[in-house]
C-alpha cells in the first residue's frame, strides 16, 4: 500500500504501477490494496496481476523496479529484477538490498520509511531515460556476482580452503 501511495503522488499518467504476487494465507492482503485502488480511483493506474508463472514477461515488459520491503532477508526479486536489467529503488532496510544494490550506481537505497527521498528517486528514474538505461548496465554487471558458478566456486573454497 505504501507503494501506492508514493506512486500515486508521482501523478505520471504514462505510467503504470503492476504489483505481482498474490496473498499470504492468513491475510487478505490483496483484497486490501484492491478496496484502496478502488477508493483512489486508481483501476486505470494500479494493476493486480495475482498468482502469476511467468513473471520474466513483467520484467522484460518493465522499466523501473521499485521495492518497499522494510525487512528482507535476501531479497531474491531484487536480484530477478537486476537480471532482468531494471534499475531498482528500495529501503536499505536490516539485510539483503544493500548487498546488492551500490547507491547512485545500479539502483538507489533509500533509508528506511523516507517516502518522500523514495517519491523523488522513483520519479527521478521514471523521467530520465538515460539514467535508468546506465543503471540498468551496471545492476546485470553487478548481479552476475551472486550467479552460480561465482557462488559454488567461493563455496567450495570455503569448504576446502581451496581456490
Amino acid at each position: 500500500d505504501l507503494l501506492i501511495d508514493i506512486f500515486l503522488r508521482i501523478d505520471m499518467p504514462e505510467w503504470k504501477l503492476i504489483i505481482i504476487g498474490d496473498n499470504e494465507p492468513k491475510h487478505d492482503i490483496m483484497g486490501n490494496l484492491r478496496k484502496k485502488i478502488i477508493e483512489m480511483q486508481a483501476e486505470d493506474k494500479v494493476i493486480l496481476t495475482g498468482d502469476i508463472t511467468h513473471v520474466d514477461e513483467y520484467y522484460e515488459k518493465s522499466k523501473v523496479f521499485a521495492f518497499t520491503s522494510s525487512s528482507e532477508g535476501f531479497p531474491n526479486v531484487i536480484g530477478e529484477a537486476m537480471s532482468a536489467g531494471l534499475p531498482v529503488v528500495t529501503f536499505d532496510c536490516m539485510a539483503g538490498p544493500s548487498e546488492m544494490i551500490d547507491n547512485d550506481i545500479n539502483g538507489f537505497l533509500v533509508p528506511l520509511f523516507d517516502t518522500g527521498q523514495f517519491e523523488r528517486k522513483l520519479k527521478l528514474l521514471m523521467t530520465d531515460k538515460e539514467l535508468r538505461s546506465r543503471l540498468s548496465k551496471h545492476a546485470e554487471e553487478k548481479i552476475r556476482i551472486f550467479s552460480i558458478d561465482i557462488i559454488g566456486e567461493e563455496y567450495f573454497s570455503f569448504l576446502t580452503g581451496k581456490k
